[in-house]
This record gives C-alpha cells, structure tokens and sequence, in this order.
C-alpha cells in the first residue's frame, strides 16, 4: 500500500480496478488493438471455468504494475493505449469496479464481421460460466466496488439468462453500464436504467438501407433493429445514452450513401450519439496502409453527423486508427469518447 491517498501518475482504470472476463480466462483488460497488444490476451487466470477469482494473484500483479507507473514506467505492453492517461489515483484497495464482459458467444444474427461466423453451430453453445456467481462471491466478500462501469460485449445480451439479475446488482451498486447489443430483441430491465441515467446501449446497425444491413448481418432484422432503438431512446434521461454505431466492413458498406442514411435514420429515431468504427481484421491486417478512401469516409461521417447536429464519436479500432495518421491526428483529438 501507499501512504498518499492521492497520487498523480500515468495509467488506466483497468490496472487500477478493472478485470477482463474471456471465454475461458480472466485478464486484466480488454485492449489487444494497442500498439503493445495489450493486456487481454495475457491472462492471469487461464482455462478459467467459473468459481472463486485468484484475487490475491490478481491484486499482486496490479500493485507491481502500479508501483512501476509511479516510478514513470508504463508497462510496454499498454504501449500507445487510448485508455492511459494522467491522473490523481486513489490508494490501491484491491476492490473490482471496472468490467468487461466477453464470457459468452450466443447471438442472434450472423455479422459478417464477427469471429464466431461461419461455425454459429459451435459458438453459439459456448458458456462456459456463469458471471452471476463471481459477482455474488465479489459482493458477499466486500470486493465489489461502488460506482463502477461495465460493459457488456458478448455474445448477444438477451440470450443471457442471467442478465436481469446481473443488471439488478449492477444497479443496486450505482454502475455505469455499457451494453453493446444487436437490438434484434426488446429487453425492458433497461429502461429502469436509461430513465435514471446509468445505462448506455450501443447498437451496430452498421448499414443505411434494408439490403445492406442483411448482406452485414445475415439476418433480416432492420426495421426490428430501429424500432427497438426508437423505444429505447424514449426511456433516455439524457440525449446521449442510446448510440447507433456503424462499423465500416470495406466491399460490403463502405460507401458515403450507406453512411448518410444511416445518420439521418439515427436522428429520426431520437439517437443523437453516433459511432464509427472500422472493421478489425481489415485494420489488423492494413494497419500500416490504410487506403486514403476509409479515412475519407470517417471525415464524411463526422461532417454529416454535426450537420444532423449529432455527437460524433469514433470506436476503438478508429480511434488508433486515426491516432496514428500524421495527416488525421487532428481529425481524432475529442473524437475518442466512451461516453461512461
């Protein structure tokens, strides 16, 4: 422990508090998409299959990473990382209050984009346990941080069986909590947390037109999709806790048309907060060459969006991605905004 309470350093919430819950690991971030390639793929507890967290081997490790940070030695592997940063850190206590949650892969469409395509038969029986109990134990042994964030990646949230009762302790706790969701199925235990402020949803629509989105999808749920963000959005306490996300998948959707039509059915349906994201195995492999044209089109997207008078945000991948372009660094700075 340090004697200050305070202290003043470069780091992020999720060596600070946060842990990364996989398929079958728990890490201590979700970032992979840094130039260090980030700590979610180093996982401190691997073949995890559900049951009581090492949190005497976690906090171990965070406490030599902290005592590195304040020392002005970041760990290479958060190199180039978004979530680093300056700032006034409370006295470690070992407490989880940050969340990401990847444990499951059921879904109910079939992105093109996604991982888990092309073998759904496989993927969509994996759950390998059940975060409910871990977060039981964290609360009944005094672990459970108050006044975090989570979020909800997955896998589709409304397959979840345990998500209702996940969600009532989340709010008991006074989360902030990011759900990212297909939006194919209605769930009302979010409206208790958008009328009081603490839910944000993103939803990949990812398309303008009808045909697109199924071509993106393989699934023909596009009026389904934008009627449920419509629903959501009149739960909102603020304009910005329902977001519409589009991210580009080059050859299939990448064109200004799709782009603008798709802003302009956000703001019709009452969503003023809007994402744009590029597609990971494109950016992973193009990385260091990106065509001029993608950069185009996130400068189209931002311009369109403030036309619309909407808030215009870029996602994880986008914002490296324009991080770092010499030529857009200017184009990014106040772009990256998670919106907890």
């Amino acid at each position: 422990m340090h004697d200050n309470l305070l202290m003043r350093y470069k780091s992020c919430p999720f060596i600070q508090y946060g842990l990364q819950f996989n398929q079958d690991s728990v890490s201590i971030c979700y970032q992979n998409s840094n130039k260090g390639g980030g700590y979610r793929n180093i996982p401190l507890m691997p073949n995890f299959k559900g049951g009581k967290l090492d949190i005497r081997k976690i906090n171990d490790f965070k406490r030599k990473l902290i005592d590195e940070e304040i020392k002005g030695n970041c760990s290479p592997v958060c190199d180039g990382c978004i979530m680093l940063h300056e700032d006034d850190w409370d006295d470690f206590d070992g407490k989880v209050k940050q969340f990401n949650l990847d444990y499951w892969t059921w879904c109910n469409s079939q992105c093109v984009y996604c991982y888990t395509n092309g073998r759904k038969d496989f993927y969509n029986t994996q759950k390998t346990y059940n975060f409910l109990e871990i977060l039981q134990d964290l609360k009944e042994h005094n672990l459970l941080g108050r006044d975090g964030d989570v979020n909800f990646g997955g896998g589709e949230v409304s397959l979840l069986d345990e998500f209702d009762e996940i969600m009532k302790i989340f709010y008991e706790y006074r989360y902030s909590i990011m759900i990212h969701t297909g939006a194919i199925d209605y769930l009302p235990i979010l409206e208790q947390g958008l009328s009081a402020g603490r839910v944000h949803l993103v939803v990949s629509v990812d398309a303008g037109t009808e045909e697109t989105h199924a071509k993106v999808k393989q699934v023909r749920t596009y009026k389904k999709v934008w009627a449920n963000l419509e629903k959501y959005a009149k739960f909102q306490s603020y304009p910005n806790q329902v977001k519409s996300k589009f991210i580009i998948v080059p050859g299939i959707n990448d064109s200004e048309y799709e782009l603008q039509l798709w802003l302009e059915k956000s703001k019709k349906v009452g969503v003023n907060n809007v994402y744009v994201e590029i597609e990971s195995c494109y950016f992973e492999e193009n990385r260091n060459n990106i065509p001029d044209k993608i950069y185009k089109l996130f400068e189209f997207s931002k311009k369109k969006a403030q036309q619309l008078e909407l808030k215009f945000n870029l996602y994880e991948r986008a914002s490296h991605m324009m991080s770092e372009s010499s030529q857009y660094k200017d184009f990014y700075k106040g772009c990256y905004n998670t919106d907890f």
